[in-house]
C-alpha cells in the first residue's frame, strides 16, 4: 500500500474535559478531533441528561458523585496530553476507586492502555463504557481501534459500524473504518468511508490524506494527488 494511514481518531465523548461536568448536566456541544491519537477528540453531542434507570433526571450532586472534580479531570488531561500513558493509567485506575462508573476516566483509561500496547485491557475498558452506556458511540470507535491495532480488522470494522449507527455524523469514526477497511484490502469502500468524513467534516486533514493513499493503492494518481494536497490546506 502507498504509505500509511494517520493516526486512530481516538473519541472521549469530551474533547475539552474541562467542560465534562456540564455536559452531563446538560449542554450540547461538539468538537471534532485533530490528527494524532494522544490528541483529546469530541465533546459528546448526545450525552444523555437522563438516568438509564427509569429515565429519572440527574441532580447536579448525583452528577458529581459518578465524576471526579474539575481538578482530578484537569490532572489527567495533562498526563494524556503528556503522553505519559502509564501515569495516565494509573490516576484513572485510582479515580475508579472512588468514581467505577465515571464514563469519562474508563474510556481515557482505555486509550491509555491502548498508547501502552495493553489492547484486550483496552476493550475490557471500552466494553465497560458500553455496558454502562449502551449508546455511547465513542467507545465503540476507540473500541474498534483497539480491535484494529490487535489485527481484528473485521470486529474492527463491525465496532466502528456500530458507532456510525448511534451517531450518524461521527466523522472520526468514518476515517477510522476507512483505515481498517484499507488495511483489509477494501480500497473503494475505504474511500466511501473518507468521503463521508469529509463531507461531514470538510477540513478534515486526515481524511483527506488517508483517501489518497488509498487512491494511490486503486492507481487513480491524479486524483489521489489532489486528496493529499486538500490535506495539506485543510
Amino acid at each position: 500500500m502507498s504509505g500509511n494511514s494517520k493516526g486512530h481518531g481516538y473519541s472521549f465523548g469530551s474533547g475539552d474535559f474541562r467542560q465534562f461536568t456540564y455536559i452531563l448536566i446538560g449542554l450540547q456541544c461538539f468538537l471534532q478531533n485533530g490528527t494524532d491519537y494522544l490528541m483529546l477528540f469530541e465533546i459528546h453531542q448526545r450525552m444523555s441528561c437522563k438516568s438509564r434507570h427509569g429515565g429519572k433526571r440527574k441532580t447536579v450532586s448525583q452528577t458529581q458523585t459518578i465524576n471526579p472534580s474539575q481538578d482530578q479531570i484537569n490532572a489527567l488531561i495533562d498526563l494524556y496530553q503528556s503522553a505519559q500513558m502509564a501515569n495516565a493509567e494509573q490516576a484513572c485506575r485510582e479515580l475508579l476507586q472512588t468514581y467505577p462508573q465515571s464514563l469519562i476516566v474508563i474510556n481515557v483509561l482505555g486509550a491509555a492502555l491502548n498508547g501502552q500496547g495493553k489492547l484486550r485491557e483496552a476493550i475490557q475498558a471500552f466494553d465497560k463504557a458500553i455496558q454502562l452506556k449502551p449508546d455511547y458511540a465513542e467507545a465503540y470507535s476507540n473500541r474498534g481501534n483497539a480491535l484494529r491495532d490487535l489485527e481484528q480488522l473485521g470486529k474492527a470494522v463491525e465496532s466502528y459500524d456500530k458507532a456510525i449507527q448511534l451517531k450518524p455524523d461521527f466523522a472520526d469514526a468514518y476515517v477510522n473504518r476507512g483505515n481498517a477497511l484499507r488495511s483489509l484490502g477494501q480500497l473503494e469502500e475505504a474511500t466511501e468511508s473518507y468521503d463521508k468524513a469529509i463531507q461531514l467534516k470538510p477540513a478534515y486533514a486526515e481524511a483527506y490524506y488517508n483517501r489518497g493513499n488509498a487512491l494511490k493503492d486503486l492507481e487513480q494518481l491524479e486524483e489521489a494527488g489532489l486528496s493529499n494536497v486538500s490535506s495539506v490546506n485543510s
